[in-house]
């Protein structure tokens, strides 16, 4: 089962508002408002907080970290996420966007990694 959440998409040179739907999982938590966008705003990096249901207990739920969702606002879609490595919450990322490849840089606490998306 999926939950759908919305990213407002507003364009202040035409004075546009597109909306994009974007989908987490069951036991996701939501965005968190930790985002990061390309210096050409086409495209978006947010994260979404993860928790699953802890054994034998009602309404209490274990974090699972949170995963970065990577989509492109100029198409309103979805071309990547990021898993964490190990429950873990993002110390920092950043992305950028140049000839159809999309570079995230993410630090999940161990030091920068480098991730490469290409957008279709």
């Amino acid at each position: 089962m999926h939950a759908s959440h919305f990213i407002w998409i507003a364009n202040l040179g035409d004075s546009s508002i597109r909306q994009m739907t974007v989908h987490v999982g069951f036991h996701d938590d939501g965005m968190t408002g930790v985002a990061a966008i390309s210096p050409d705003a086409a495209v978006l990096a947010f994260s979404v907080s993860m928790s699953k249901l802890a054994c034998c207990l009602v309404d209490n739920y274990i974090s699972q970290g949170d995963r970065l969702v990577i989509v492109d606002l100029e198409k309103r879609k979805q071309i990547g996420e990021i898993y964490p490595p190990a429950k873990e919450k993002p110390l920092g990322f950043a992305i950028d966007h140049h000839d159809k490849q999309t570079v995230l840089l993410v630090d999940w606490g161990d030091g920068w990694q480098r991730r490469e998306f290409i957008n279709p």
